[in-house]
């Protein structure tokens, strides 16, 4: 029998005094050392990020060298090694650290004598020809392994090649900007036992084989009186992890937390286009915009990952469903007023036309939207991406501009477009005089 390979790729990072003293990182992937200058060295504070300019690759043997380059050579100065040592790739795989190095994201544990622990490094553009990155250690949280994961090299999306290790890791990567959004919320999970190519199902009962460790949350069911419906939420990026070994891609949240289930704490609109002309989705929403401007009304936006764009408003915790949904119709019919040529409230989908619907059925009690950095699954693993309303003034910006591959750059490019989602919510009494007015 072939012996297995144990081979543990190295890494090292060199101390080198040139023109300017700085820290040369260096990895093995592919047989050859992958290299990063960083000015101010690896960080062992968790989630402080360094600058690291990607530079040419250097033989394996050159992870050895300690000495000085002579003056009128490429890197003079002294040279001398700051730490070395072993390290594990994120899933285990040369293949997958490959992967990360084309798409702009890695993640890996160090075992060396001054770093340890799991680190992450992410591309964050291009500046006279050199990739620019950003290097940092992870909050003491564990890479999930794959391992750990039922069938995790299971292709979820066939013509991407991406697998359930895949969605994992993305879940993992971005549980920190996800979390505050779902936590605390009924979930209700879509899974996809066979991948994208079958329609898989919605999951909203809590699966009794679940672990203990994953939250439940009694839930009232309206339509049986006394009668409560167990669902799932998540609070942690493990809780995400698990979902994806469960075959989960999309989730589904509620617009109410577990402390008052039938008061919501936002109002949504969702912008469904019966045709593929995203311009008039655009069109619409931005005159949405304008509307809850001139009410002095916050207002957040979300690209589905689908065919259209949801529109959030926060609100306090002091409506029922149906006294939100009812200033949501409100305010749809004053959008669909200014907008008759292109909008429609018309449920019936051979009514519509090639209008935009305007949907507000999400405000009712039970029902779930897509939470914000959910996967769709769609080819090419569409993102519901927050945005700025400002970049949906841009022509290019569509429903599904933001994917599995691209996510993470942006993160990096763009600050959190909903960090103040929460900050001032509009009170229900407010919002219905002004509607009244």
């Amino acid at each position: 029998m072939p012996k297995e390979n144990t081979h543990k790729p190295v890494f090292v990072v060199q101390k080198h005094d040139a023109s300017r003293l700085h820290y040369d990182f260096r990895l093995e992937i592919g047989g050859t050392l992958v290299s990063w200058a960083v000015s101010k060295g690896l960080s062992t504070v968790p989630n402080k990020k360094h600058l690291a300019i990607r530079t040419e690759n250097h033989l394996l043997s050159y992870a050895d060298f300690e000495g000085t380059i002579p003056k009128g050579q490429y890197g003079a100065g002294t040279v001398e090694i700051w730490d070395k040592g072993i390290y594990e790739p994120a899933l285990k795989d040369d293949k997958s650290m490959k992967k990360g190095l084309k798409d702009g994201g890695l993640k890996f544990n160090l075992h060396g004598k001054k770093l340890k622990g799991s680190y992450a490094m992410a591309l964050i553009g291009e500046q006279d020809d050199q990739e620019k990155w950003i290097i940092f250690k992870l909050n003491g949280r564990h890479i999930p392994q794959p391992l750990k994961i039922p069938n995790y090299n299971k292709i979820l999306f066939l013509n991407s090649n991406i697998t359930k290790a895949d969605i994992a890791g993305y879940y993992e990567r971005i549980a920190d900007h996800m979390l505050p959004y779902i936590k605390d919320r009924p979930l209700t999970l879509r899974r996809f036992p066979n991948g994208t190519m079958e329609e898989g199902f919605f999951n909203k009962h809590a699966p009794k084989h679940f672990p203990k460790a994953i939250k439940r949350l009694n839930v009232p069911m309206h339509s049986k009186p006394g009668k409560v419906m167990k669902m799932v939420s998540a609070n942690r990026a493990e809780d995400l992890i698990y979902f994806v070994g469960q075959d989960t891609i999309e989730i589904h949240m509620a617009l109410s937390k577990a402390k008052n289930l039938e008061k919501p704490d936002q109002i949504i609109f969702d912008f469904d286009p019966s045709d593929n002309d995203f311009e008039k989705v655009r069109r619409a929403a931005l005159e949405l915009k304008t509307m809850l401007d001139v009410m002095s009304l916050p207002s957040f936006i979300k690209t589905t990952g689908s065919s259209g764009i949801h529109v959030h408003i926060p609100i306090k915790v002091n409506l029922a469903f149906t006294e939100a949904k009812g200033l949501a119709k409100k305010i749809a019919k004053k959008l669909h007023k200014a907008l008759p040529d292109i909008t429609t409230l018309e449920h019936r989908i051979n009514k519509r036309g090639n209008k935009v619907f305007i949907d507000i059925l999400r405000n009712d009690y039970g029902m779930t939207v897509i939470a914000p950095y959910s996967l769709r699954a769609k080819e090419g693993a569409p993102i519901a991406t927050p945005i700025k309303w400002i970049e949906l003034k841009d022509n290019s910006i569509g429903s599904r501009s933001y994917n599995f591959k691209n996510i993470f750059r942006r993160m990096i490019e763009k600050p959190d477009p909903w960090k103040n989602f929460y900050s001032a919510p509009v009170d229900g009494s407010s919002l219905a005089l002004l509607l009244k007015s």
